[in-house]
């Protein structure tokens, strides 16, 4: 079974802590499974993006792996119970957040400013996060035309 994948990546208040990467997954049927990323971990918070060169090698790879074993699983999108984490934790504890701190009416100091400022950003982030979810959801693969 051969699955990609995209994965959001993750920001923090001082920026950006993780980019966004593709991540392909080869499960043997026996052995241990292979992951293959667009990123390269070079250093603590450092990555080098590596998807000019990773996209065409998997695809590449996917073509052989067709030829091979026309029976092979080819999928796309994260693995459902990766895909309904997101789904069933993340995106509750979003909408708690907002519905919290709007619902809150305190004074305004620092960690209020800094909660709201949070929950604006993440206001602003649903929809991005929403079309990482559809572009994510489980399906069978479907390569691109060569």
């Amino acid at each position: 079974m051969v699955r990609i994948y995209d994965s959001p990546g993750m920001t923090g208040l001082t920026g950006q802590v993780a980019p966004a990467f593709t991540r392909c997954v080869i499960r043997p049927k026996r052995g241990r499974a292979i992951v293959l990323s667009s990123n390269h971990f070079v250093g603590l918070g450092r990555f080098e993006d590596r998807t000019e060169t990773f996209r065409p090698f998997v695809d590449a790879l996917i073509e052989r792996v067709k030829s091979a074993n026309p029976a092979a699983r080819l999928l796309a999108g994260m693995p459902p119970a990766l895909w309904w984490t997101w789904v069933a934790l993340v995106t509750p504890l979003f909408i708690v957040v907002i519905v919290k701190e709007l619902v809150a009416g305190r004074v305004l100091k620092l960690p209020a400013i800094v909660s709201a400022l949070i929950v604006i950003g993440t206001a602003a982030g649903i929809v991005s996060y929403a079309r990482v979810l559809r572009r994510n959801r489980p399906r069978p693969l479907r390569p691109s035309p060569s």
